[in-house]
């Protein structure tokens, strides 16, 4: 970290001093009693009784040993030592990257035993500890489907529909490319979310919208996506006046609005809110891109709806473009 990239006159000597300061530090704290600091042919090392445990070994030897001797308990023990990304701090030193990929390899190697097998043991409660030590870790990871089936299995309905939920809205809300394979994954594990038996009034009333806002339903791709395929299919047998609307947004050079633009997309909500009405839909498609279904609406009213809504964007500091 303090010599690597070259911009210390005389590295080998500042790491002398380093090191000189080090055993000063460390013979105030007595943990230098029965080990000492040495240095053979330019390496440093310790010498002596002294035992040193460096996590990132420890988790590689585990989970080697584990998956060559299908050893379960290894493979567990090797999860729960996993803390994240070797030296993430690090990251932009390619042997530092090397060693990340292989450990996070082996890592969810491990994971997946774990995981099939805790399945077949009905082990969910410890189960759920790792899948969201592993979701925190890797929030777009397949980790996210396991913990989904976890919460499935245990019978927790409900905060299985609201990871989902949580998921698919964070995935699309920060400008993945929604591929159909990725649609279709989380598709398969919304399907597989279930609830207990009740009675048709507690059902209306739980799938009720509870507060009335104004303007459009924002909601994520997916359910865009679903609702949009229903239309097409209710065209089939009556016809439904809709048009649909792409916004792309521009910055002032007329480069595509950045993902990370917070404020300019909460402005974009607000204007959708005033300038759409209730039985329109929206959804973020990209990080510059809104799809907004017009039910209702033939194409040329939604081409001056269009106009309205560059109009109002442009105010923002935004150009709007829609096709």
């Amino acid at each position: 970290m303090f010599y690597g990239r070259g911009e210390c006159v005389n590295p080998s000597g500042d790491l002398r001093i380093t090191v000189y300061r080090l055993r000063k530090k460390l013979q105030r704290f007595g943990l230098l009693d029965h080990a000492e600091i040495v240095t053979e042919g330019g390496v440093y090392r310790w010498t002596g009784d002294l035992a040193v445990h460096i996590d990132a070994v420890e988790f590689e030897r585990l989970a080697m040993q584990g998956l060559e001797t299908e050893d379960f308990d290894m493979m567990r023990s090797a999860c729960e030592l996993y803390g994240g990304d070797f030296l993430s701090a690090l990251s932009g030193e390619k042997w530092v990257a090397t060693i990340q990929i292989r450990l996070q390899e082996l890592y969810f190697r491990c994971l997946r035993r774990v995981f099939e097998e805790m399945k077949n043991r009905r082990d969910y409660g410890e189960l759920l500890k790792l899948l969201t030590a592993a979701c925190e870790m890797y929030p777009y990871e397949e980790c996210q489907t396991m913990k989904i089936d976890c919460l499935v299995a245990m019978g927790r309905y409900k905060e299985a529909t609201a990871l989902y939920k949580d998921v698919t809205a964070r995935y699309f809300e920060e400008g993945y490319e929604p591929s159909e394979k990725i649609l279709e994954k989380f598709r398969i594990m919304n399907g597989r979310i279930c609830y207990a038996n009740g009675r048709i009034d507690e059902i209306v009333e739980e799938l009720t919208e509870n507060q009335k806002s104004p303007g459009a339903y924002c909601c994520g791709y997916p359910a865009f996506l679903d609702c949009y395929r229903m239309i097409m299919r209710m065209e089939e047998d009556i016809y439904i006046w809709h048009s649909l609307l792409c916004c792309e947004l521009l910055d002032g050079k007329s480069h595509p609005l950045e993902a990370d633009d917070t404020d300019a997309n909460e402005a974009i909500r607000q204007i959708f809110a005033q300038m759409l009405r209730r039985q329109d839909l929206y959804t973020r498609y990209s990080p510059s891109q809104y799809l907004v279904l017009l039910n209702g609406m033939d194409q040329y009213e939604a081409a001056h709806l269009g106009l309205r809504l560059k109009l109002h964007i442009g105010k923002t500091g935004k150009t709007a473009g829609q096709s």
